[in-house]
């Protein structure tokens, strides 16, 4: 695991943990707050509900899955409204997954990514007109797997500091 979190730190990100995927536990109320499209792509893309599956379905993958990696990336805001310091670090946050996510996939290639928002892969996604583009590397926000970021961070004992002038954003790479 030392290899994997010494990449992660090589690609930029800020902090690196292992994660046990067997303590995950699946809410149906992440898909309420899906449906309730707060984050305003519900039914907009392939990689969140409803065309990512049933929440059955993504209990079904992630019991496939025994350990993983979490990443962060944290960001300093100019104060806790920076829109734009918020959106530019969303960016540098998916690039750098992205880079990950294509690195640990040469080694293990049934690699399910999850991360802080929906796949950007696609600057507009095929949704519901075409399949996706790529179906093999595209990755759903964690919240779409009825996964709670908090409950991660405690159920394996990770410190998720609060800081009022950053914004930290989080992936997970589940191995095997």
């Amino acid at each position: 695991m030392k290899k994997w979190i010494d990449l992660a730190f090589k690609l930029g990100f800020s902090k690196a943990y292992p994660l046990n995927c067997t303590k995950f536990i699946v809410h149906p109320e992440t898909r309420e707050m899906c449906a309730a499209n707060r984050c305003n792509m519900y039914g907009k893309c392939w990689t969140c509900p409803p065309a990512c599956g049933s929440l059955e379905y993504c209990a079904k993958i992630l019991s496939q899955y025994h350990f993983g990696l979490l990443v962060e990336l944290v960001q300093p805001l100019d104060d806790p409204f920076d829109i734009e310091g918020m959106m530019a670090a969303g960016k540098l946050h998916q690039e750098k997954f992205i880079a990950l996510v294509d690195k640990l996939r040469e080694i293990w290639p049934r690699l399910l990514p999850l991360s802080a928002n929906t796949c950007t892969r696609c600057e507009t996604c095929t949704y519901p007109i075409s399949p996706c583009r790529f179906p093999k590397t595209a990755f759903s926000p964690i919240e779409a797997f009825g996964l709670i970021v908090s409950e991660i961070y405690e159920a394996n004992e990770i410190p998720y500091i609060y800081q009022e002038k950053n914004i930290t954003l989080i992936g997970c790479c589940l191995l095997a």
